[in-house]
């Protein structure tokens, strides 16, 4: 047995080496010993092929606080972690065994082969596989104020209990807290129970369903700031034939493609017709208020009219049978000829032969051709000596002495400046503005566009621009206001009312801050894989479990003593003292019994049975299955330290069997006043001072010394 204290081996094949040994020792009981047994406190082996080496069943080593560093180097000085081999530590040869906490040269903390903390990733792993639990049905850890259970199914610390893959409280609600404020969910997150909130709570994702039976109601007891629009068009129905709702109240209805706002009914095609089909035989009825219809009017079949007034162009196809007087006010179109054999008056116009005058003195003569048609003079001038008024007027050239006043004008067939506005005729035609050379459209006031306007170019505007139909442009630039219904960016993204989409199917909504900015939604932001706040904590407030679904591991907040914040209810990792910890009235210490400073602690080993006890810092007892090994021991007044017993007053240090009357040590038996040998061949009795001490027998009296014949010698 050898004690092995605060050594050191440099370049060894094997730093430390126990064997079995052939010889043996020879024992009291004729019995024959082998092996070795050694115990290294504060010791390293350092370089070299072997840490330390227990070969034989009979061979045990306890190595406390030993070093291995650069093991599997050999005589290599260059401190180069890669050329360590770190299975070579410790090596068990036939049966062989080493008990061992040690660190190596990166201060990688090992517990025997099956308990680690790595000091770089402060990440703590226990070999459960090797480890035996098979005596301990439960470990209970109570500081006196705060109590962590542990068993096969539960672990239960504080308010929280962990079983099996879930997390839960006893009391209360379940507070996750980070000490950055960032709590990463990296998979998947599924809820079971219910949800409730007081704050925001927003979806970047897809909501993909909620309910999952057709009992399932969705009660909404707060108003709507958002459109609720489908995924799919036409798909999806509001209401069913035998769940109808009651009553809507809405500002605008939009119907395929019908529109129904305030008082009226509209098409939103361009052009398309509004049609109004009754039932099978039904009749399109109003059976008591007055109609008044302000466009064309199509009629395709017969149309009985009680005190009708048109105003505008009554077109008749087929017979029209008049009896009775019949009067018009507007004009009259005749699709065919119109034969009168006499001549005609038409209120102030008479016709009369090859002459049409006005009736009435100084009135004008107004001539006025139907529809688009035109008054041509077909080969030859006209010439015009006073004021002319006209609805349209054609013509090649025309000479304008003076001003020119006309209700529209029309250049090109194609162009028409009509009001206050200017455009083409042509179906589907573009009207295009063109300045010349480098000069520029420009305008004094507010511009309102109500058709489509397509940019070639940059466009730019100072005041503001306003469009009720869509405006194409490259690249658009306002100093003040742009007002639109909807804006659509590369036919892929549309902003329209309070929202933003996208327009392709099943595509994304990807929101970008620009460099190393941040997406910000109130005060929640989200950077690459992180999400975070700019003002407070972030809380996820649940009332249910909080179930996190991963094939890897939960980190939590990580940090050193001088980090910690001492938050009750806090839960991290010391990477100063390689610990798990929480904050309560004081710090609880995971994994043993520890003081607030954890200078002194008790602490059961993860794999040999025992129990070590630290105080202030200094290791010094160990309970196993066969008693209690310490540096020093105090009993009453009988101190033990190392391999001296005494007392820790002047007195004498009495040992004493109450029972045979006889002490054994070793091979000493002391019975009463006598001192026998109990070795075997009758070994003599040594008495041996140390160094230049002296071998003083105290008393007054003599001492007696053996004696008889040379015979009996």
């Amino acid at each position: 047995r050898v004690e092995w204290l605060n050594s050191f081996t440099y370049f060894a094949n094997r730093g430390l080496y126990a064997t079995q040994g052939s010889s043996g020792k020879l024992m009291a009981d004729a019995s024959i010993r082998y092996g070795a047994e050694l115990r290294s406190i504060g010791s390293a082996c350092v370089y070299g092929n072997f840490g330390a080496v227990a070969d034989g069943a009979n061979t045990l080593m306890y190595l406390i606080g030993h070093n291995f560093a650069y093991i599997g180097t050999g005589k290599d000085v260059s401190n180069d972690n890669t050329l360590s081999i770190s299975s070579q530590q410790t090596t068990e040869l036939n049966s062989g065994t080493i008990v061992h906490t040690s660190t190596d040269q990166t201060g990688k903390f090992s517990v025997g082969d099956n308990f680690f903390v790595d000091f770089e990733t402060g990440q703590t792993s226990i070999d459960a596989n090797e480890v035996d639990f098979s005596g301990i049905s439960a470990i209970n850890i109570n500081n006196g104020v705060n109590q962590t259970y542990i068993d096969g199914e539960r672990v239960d610390t504080g308010n929280i209990r962990f079983a099996v893959n879930s997390v839960e409280t006893l009391t209360g609600p379940l507070n996750i807290d980070a000490a950055n404020n960032n709590i990463n969910f990296l998979k998947s997150t599924n809820v079971n129970g219910n949800i409730d909130m007081s704050g925001n709570f927003s979806i970047a994702g897809e909501l993909i369903n909620v309910g999952n039976e057709i009992t399932d109601t969705v009660a909404f007891n707060t108003e709507f700031i958002r459109d609720v629009i489908p995924d799919i068009s036409g798909r999806y129905n509001l209401g069913s034939t035998n769940k109808i709702w009651s009553k809507s109240w809405i500002s605008q209805a939009q119907i395929a493609d019908i529109t129904i706002q305030d008082n009226f009914i509209t098409t939103t095609e361009s052009n398309a017709d509004l049609e109004l089909r009754a039932n099978g035989t039904g009749n399109i009825y109003v059976p008591s208020n007055n109609v008044q219809i302000d466009n064309n009017l199509t009629v395709d079949g017969a149309a009985t009219l009680t005190n009708t007034n048109i105003t505008g162009t009554l077109t008749l196809t087929g017979n029209f049978n008049q009896t009775g007087n019949y009067i018009l006010t507007e004009d009259l179109t005749v699709g065919q000829n119109l034969t009168v054999g006499a001549a005609a008056q038409f209120e102030e116009i008479l016709i009369d032969d090859n002459i049409i005058t006005t009736t009435s003195s100084n009135a004008d003569l107004q001539l006025s051709a139907s529809g688009s048609g035109n008054i041509i003079a077909p080969s030859n001038d006209v010439v015009i000596e006073n004021d002319l008024t006209v609805i349209d007027l054609n013509a090649n050239n025309i000479n304008i002495q003076n001003n020119i006043t006309s209700n529209e004008l029309s250049a090109s067939n194609n162009i028409l400046v009509r009001d206050n506005f200017i455009e083409t005729r042509n179906i589907n035609s573009d009207f295009t503005f063109s300045a010349s050379g480098t000069g520029k459209i420009a305008t004094t006031s507010p511009v309102s566009i109500s058709l489509n306007i397509n940019v070639d170019n940059n466009m730019s505007f100072i005041g503001n621009l306003s469009g009720d139909d869509i405006l194409s442009v490259t690249n658009l630039s306002a100093a003040s206001t742009f007002n639109a219904e909807i804006f659509d960016i590369s036919n892929q993204i549309v902003i329209q009312d309070n929202f933003i989409t996208t327009t392709e199917s099943n595509s994304d909504l990807d929101l970008r801050a620009n460099g190393t900015g941040s997406t910000i939604i109130n005060n929640v932001f989200a950077n690459t894989n992180t999400i975070g706040t700019t003002l407070e904590d972030l809380q996820f407030s649940i009332a249910g479990n909080l179930n996190i679904t991963s094939n890897a591991s939960l980190q939590i907040p990580r940090g050193t003593t001088a980090q910690r914040s001492g938050t009750i209810g806090d839960i991290r990792f010391n990477t100063s003292d390689s610990v798990f910890e929480g904050s309560s009235a004081g710090i609880v210490t995971f994994g043993g019994v520890y003081s607030n400073n954890r200078r002194t602690s008790l602490v059961a080993h993860p794999i040999n049975n025992t129990i070590n006890i630290t105080a202030n810092n200094i290791a010094h007892t160990v309970i196993n299955s066969t008693g209690i090994e310490t540096t020093a021991v105090q009993v009453d007044d009988v101190f033990i330290n190392n391999n001296i017993i005494s007392p820790t007053l002047d007195i004498d240090l009495v040992v004493d069997s109450s029972i045979t009357n006889q002490v054994d040590i070793d091979y000493l038996s002391i019975i009463s006043n006598n001192i026998n040998n109990l070795s075997a061949g009758s070994s003599n009795i040594i008495f041996k001072q140390t160094d230049f001490g002296k071998l003083k027998f105290a008393g007054t009296k003599g001492v007696v010394f053996p004696f008889g014949t040379t015979a009996q010698q």
